[in-house]
């Protein structure tokens, strides 16, 4: 694997494995309790989506902090030849996720709304709600796949095109 050593690599478990305990050694030096489980995790937005209860084929999540994922589950494993969305291994056993990432939303989002949004700032003060919440609204009404819009506002989903660049076509 990539060059590396099979020996020197910790095995491949599930999510939910019960490792061991926390011995009376460890338990001292980081201060939890003797005999915790120690248990094999998972990736921060499968778990995330376990939380949210986005457990299930076709139901999806868009989780945002640093940046802005969009994930799908899927049954199976599949790729895409194109390029467009990696595919991870979910928390439930058996299932994927294809996944979209874009770093910088916040920043881009408020770019966006200020730069292109000024009928809708001033529907949505005579409305009393928020720009982002008509925004929201608005592309509620988006079918699923815009459309075939691809999203490139980071440099972590450019798979495909490696020398593609962050743009709104207008």
């Amino acid at each position: 694997m990539a060059g590396l050593r099979a020996d020197i690599l910790s095995p491949v478990k599930e999510t939910g494995t019960l490792l061991g305990v926390v011995s009376s050694q460890a338990a001292e030096l980081c201060g939890l309790k003797a005999g915790t489980p120690v248990v094999v995790g998972g990736g921060d937005v499968q778990l995330g989506c376990l939380g949210l209860g986005v457990v299930r084929p076709a139901q999806t999540a868009v989780l945002g902090g640093t940046f802005w994922q969009q994930v799908v589950n899927l049954a199976a494993p599949v790729t895409d030849p194109e390029m467009n969305v990696r595919v991870n291994p979910h928390v439930i056993p058996g299932m994927v996720q294809a996944e979209s990432i874009s770093f910088f939303t916040g920043l881009t989002m408020r770019w966006f709304r200020d730069a292109f949004c000024a009928e809708e700032k001033l529907i949505a003060e005579r409305l009393g709600i928020d720009t982002y919440t008509l925004l929201e609204e608005m592309a509620s009404r988006v079918p699923p796949g815009s459309w075939g819009v691809m999203p490139i506002f980071s440099d972590r989903m450019r798979f495909k095109n490696l020398v593609s660049r962050c743009a709104f076509l207008y």
